[in-house]
């Protein structure tokens, strides 16, 4: 089995004017728990992907599959709030689940 390869520096990403870093599990101006982070980086991952409730739930929390659709909204609504402006990078796919926006 292969090693991965270790990224020199830390890892970070922006979201609006939030710099999220990934190493310290920080956001500039922001203090969410670990479900809330764990949400928000599995959205980040795969930004401009939407996303089913499930797939989110199985993917970042650690219920996995089991948690309920609305769990999910929960911690997407709590992170929007706690976001404040840059939640709007975080939309709704009616149907769907949610997609994390790409900047432009």
């Amino acid at each position: 089995l292969k090693r991965p390869k270790r990224v020199e520096g830390p890892r970070r990403i922006t979201l609006g004017s939030r710099t999220i870093d990934l190493e310290a599990r920080t956001i500039s101006g922001v203090e969410l728990t670990r479900v809330e982070f764990d949400v928000l980086l599995f959205l980040l991952e795969r930004r401009g992907q939407a996303l089913t409730r499930e797939f989110i739930a199985s993917g970042a929390l650690a219920t996995g599959g089991d948690a309920d659709a609305r769990t999910v909204d929960s911690h997407v609504g709590r992170i929007r709030k706690k976001l404040g402006a840059e939640g709007r990078f975080i939309s709704t796919v009616w149907g769907v689940g949610y997609r994390c926006e790409s900047e432009a």
